[in-house]
């Protein structure tokens, strides 16, 4: 799959010193929204909402912007907007984490990898290729069913199964284009010569399945996404084919029941991965995805006169029978009071792989997390791996 920048993220990423900023509400159809105008140093301007489709990264340029301005007191702006990015700016300062979880014993902190990154890519990705195929498969009512095992080798591999007695042969390849984004490529797509294309990625608060087959001409998206303010998952899928919207569905997804959430606290102790999850059950939710991953995450409160910050930790979890995975990310999240745009810093992520066969070993790669990486974690763990045996 080949993307192509569009004209306002090529000038969004042009922008250099800044001019004005201002942050303010918008009133949309439902709900009040964030929205953010800006002028840079070049007469650029960009008035975008949280609705519009690169408000993320007109946001994360402002951040990035005002870091690196030399005089930020000739930058226009209001005193709810300064208070917001200096905040921002302040919780990344002041972190002394230098990294997320607590210290891994024995560990060695390194440059390279020891657990090849092909060797996982089953366990993480292969079972969200897998449900949204045969959920496709449904939707045009041909019932598909998968055999338990699948081979694979470092991305590449054979999907089978079969729909009505007739045996499926799926060719597919995996190519991961960056941190937590895989872009996936499968023939032989409803037992013809078409191909589909899934693109799965793993984002601070969602995670996101793009999906086409040009062909056919069906388009699709299914997203999930944590709300830290109301402290809930929600899920929204669309296909189309023809230009016509086939399905559609937008729901919360339900939370674990008590007693599920304390056999899945209890399972993640047996897997030794407690010190990567905060478990108390006064801020911990969790849910599960329909292909039997979970997502468990956490948000703690803190007010300010200007702002709402909220500390946040999400697991990614993945639990078999050779590896456990994490993606594990922890950062603060900013709210303004008297607008509705949100900032985070103090961003740590970092993929945790338990390897369980006759090698144990765990290992952590740290993430770069971009504009809003705390200082220490940045400079002391940010692109490298800490590996470590396990008894």
């Amino acid at each position: 799959m080949y993307r192509h920048m569009d004209e306002t993220e090529i000038e969004i990423g042009r922008m250099s010193d800044l001019r004005m900023v201002h942050f303010y509400n918008l009133i949309s159809k439902h709900d009040e929204v964030g929205a953010i105008a800006v002028y840079d140093d070049e007469d650029r301007q960009f008035n975008l909402c949280a609705l519009d489709a690169h408000y993320d990264l007109l946001l994360e340029k402002v951040v990035t912007c005002y870091q690196r301005q030399t005089d930020r007191n000739l930058i226009v702006m209001d005193e709810d907007t300064r208070t917001l990015l200096e905040a921002m700016m302040q919780e990344g300062r002041t972190s002394e984490e230098p990294h997320f979880w607590g210290d891994v014993p024995k560990a060695k902190l390194m440059k390279t990898p020891r657990i090849d990154p092909g060797s996982y890519l089953d366990y993480m990705v292969i079972p969200i290729l897998r449900y949204y195929v045969r959920e496709l498969h449904h939707l045009f009512d041909l019932p598909l069913e998968w055999k338990y095992l699948t081979s694979s080798w470092h991305g590449r591999g054979m999907l089978e199964g079969s729909a009505n007695e007739t045996a499926i042969h799926m060719p597919y390849r995996i190519a991961r284009r960056r941190s937590g984004e895989y872009d996936i490529l499968i023939g032989n797509y409803l037992g013809k010569t078409h191909r589909l294309n899934i693109q799965i990625v793993f984002e601070r608060l969602a995670l996101r399945a793009y999906f086409s087959c040009p062909p056919l001409g069906l388009n699709g998206h299914s997203i999930y996404s944590i709300s830290p303010r109301e402290r809930i998952v929600k899920e929204k899928t669309s296909i189309s084919v023809g230009e016509k919207v086939f399905y559609e569905n937008a729901e919360t997804v339900k939370a674990l029941e008590p007693a599920q959430k304390e056999a899945l606290q209890e399972r993640i102790a047996q897997e030794g991965l407690t010190q990567f999850f905060d478990t108390a059950p006064e801020t911990t939710e969790a849910v599960e995805f329909p292909w039997g991953h979970y997502w468990v995450f956490s948000v703690a409160d803190r007010f300010g006169d200007a702002m709402q910050k909220q500390d946040v930790e999400v697991g990614y979890l993945v639990m078999e029978d050779r590896y456990d995975i994490v993606r594990k990310q922890s950062f603060s999240h900013i709210v303004g009071k008297k607008n509705k745009v949100e900032l985070d810093a103090r961003c740590a992520c970092g993929d945790v792989f338990v390897r369980k066969d006759t090698k144990k070993q765990l290992q952590i790669a740290f993430e770069d997390t971009g504009y809003s990486s705390s200082g220490r974690y940045k400079e002391g763990y940010s692109g490298k791996y800490l590996v470590t045996e396990i008894e």
